[in-house]
This record gives C-alpha cells, sequence and structure tokens, in this order.
C-alpha cells in the first residue's frame, strides 16, 4: 500500500464514508515477500520460505511468496482466493493500517487508504463512524487487530536487531539453485554455533533464536515455489488454467479452511 495514500480516520473526514471488506487477494498477487512476526513465525514457516530483509530502518523477517519479480505469486488462484494454509497478518485488513503517534506510550492511530476501491459512501458498506461520532464496532475491531500487530511488530525488530547485531545474518541470492529476489538475508548456523552457551539461553529466551530455527526449516519451501511459477507460466503461455493443473492441485493440498472472518480481537 502506497504510504502517500493513507490518511488518518477521523470523523470530521470520514463521518459519511462506509467501507467494503476485500473479497479477494489480487492486490498480493505480484508481492516477493510480506513482513512477520514473532508470534505468528511457526505457521508462517509451514507454508512460506522465511528469510530476513531489510524493511525501511528495520531488519525484519518476511515470508517470500514469489521467488521472481516478474511472476505472480502461486499462492492465488485466479479467482483470488488465497490457496496457503496461513494467511500473513500483515495481509489481512486493507485498506487499513495503524501509525505510531508516540513509541513511549505505544499510541496509534487509524490510517485508510483513501485511493482504495473498498472505501465508498456509507450507505454502500461498513460505517466508519456510529451514531455517536465513535469509531464504529467493527473499525474498533481492525484497530485492536492492527494495534497488535505493531506491538509484536516492535519486539520481532528488536529481536531482528539484536540478530544482526551479532553478526549471524549474511545475504542469501541462492539455495539449491533458485534464485531468490534480491536482497535477501540468511542465518549463518556456523556463527550461531560459536555463541557461549549463556549467550545462546538468552537468544532462546528472547524469541530470537526461533526466528532463526524457523528460517532455516522454512528454506527449503524456495525449491517447490520456484516449480509452482515455471508450471504456471508454462501454463498461462501454452495452454489456459485450470482447477485441474498439477501446481493448483499441489497447493491445494497444502491449503486448509480459512475463517470468513479474517480479523479476530487481538489476535493472529
Amino acid at each position: 500500500m502506497s504510504k502517500t495514500n493513507l490518511a488518518p480516520v477521523t470523523y470530521c473526514r470520514h463521518k459519511d464514508k462506509g467501507w467494503s471488506r476485500f473479497k479477494t487477494y489480487h492486490f498480493a498477487e505480484n508481492l516477493t515477500h510480506c513482513s512477520v512476526v514473532l508470534q505468528e513465525i511457526f505457521q508462517a514457516a509451514s507454508a512460506y520460505p522465511i528469510v530476513f530483509r531489510q524493511i525501511g530502518q528495520h531488519i525484519m523477517p518476511v515470508a517470500l511468496l514469489s521467488m521472481s519479480e516478474t511472476q505472480t505469486s502461486p499462492f492465488i488462484a485466479p479467482d483470488g482466493r488465497w490457496l496457503a494454509s496461513y494467511v500473513p497478518a500483515a495481509l489481512r485488513c486493507p485498506p487499513f493500517e495503524v501509525e505510531v503517534t508516540d513509541p513511549k506510550t505505544e499510541d496509534y492511530r487509524l490510517m485508510v487508504n483513501e485511493r482504495s476501491e473498498l472505501i465508498g459512501l456509507k450507505s454502500d458498506g461498513e460505517p466508519f463512524f456510529d451514531d455517536k461520532g465513535e469509531l464504529s464496532q467493527e473499525l474498533r475491531r481492525v484497530l485492536v487487530f492492527l494495534k497488535a500487530c505493531a506491538i509484536e511488530t516492535n519486539k520481532t525488530r528488536k529481536l531482528c536487531q539484536m540478530i544482526s547485531d551479532l553478526g549471524f545474518l549474511k545475504p542469501i541470492e541462492i539455495f539449491e539453485n533458485v534464485s531468490l529476489p534480491k536482497g535477501c538475508f540468511g542465518a549463518s548456523l556456523p556463527k550461531v554455533r560459536e555463541m557461549p552457551s549463556e549467550t545462546l539461553a538468552f537468544l532462546y529466551e528472547s524469541g530470537a533464536l526461533l526466528l532463526i530455527h524457523a528460517h532455516k526449516v522454512s528454506i527449503a519451501h524456495c525449491t517447490w515455489i520456484s516449480r509452482a511459477q515455471e508450471k504456471l507460466t508454462y501454463d498461462r503461455f501454452a495452454k489456459p488454467f485450470t482447477e485441474n493443473s498439477e501446481v493448483s492441485d499441489f497447493i491445494q493440498a497444502l491449503a486448509c479452511a480459512q475463517s470468513d472472518e479474517m480479523i479476530e480481537t487481538g489476535e493472529m
């Protein structure tokens, strides 16, 4: 989502506005990655390769959704359904985000992408505000969820900075002959093994070691994502894509039922 399109949600600006829940994941089909946080790291690692990337001024773990910037993600069906077993929290709340207004007090304000097709008149969807001029119940739930994500993001950034400061991260461009998107970092296990036992115990207790473990056990997903994208490319150029294709069947076998309600109060 472009930050230039974001505006604070205020009664004066949005009292007559409404919003609709997104029905497809087409907005994410050209993403190569999305950030994940410690609280969801094992669910994410079960479905995607986890690597580390510089996002703004911070290092974060990310789920790789595509091995190439020129190919669409194999996790999104032609009709917009998400095909993997887990949807990263970062992709669950468009067109809303939160902005930190005071890091010390952890104050946040709700932001909205005003250019989104999901935004319209109050009568067209869920209202931004209720009759009392308060944020509507549904938007309060969105805000609670996004606050929880923001708090977890801050915690995860600190852990990643610790991992980086200890010299564990190194650039990773290829895994088993599969080229990764530019800007990926992986963890060096030999470097981890050199650490004193006291340091390793601290890394485990803090959760930092769990991020490294998730990266190492998940990176093998790169191979089948690459194969899936090659097959999708062949299908699109050689014949119409069908639900009976090898790729669709393969990914569908990995998929599990997703809740129609993706926003759960303060949980991921």
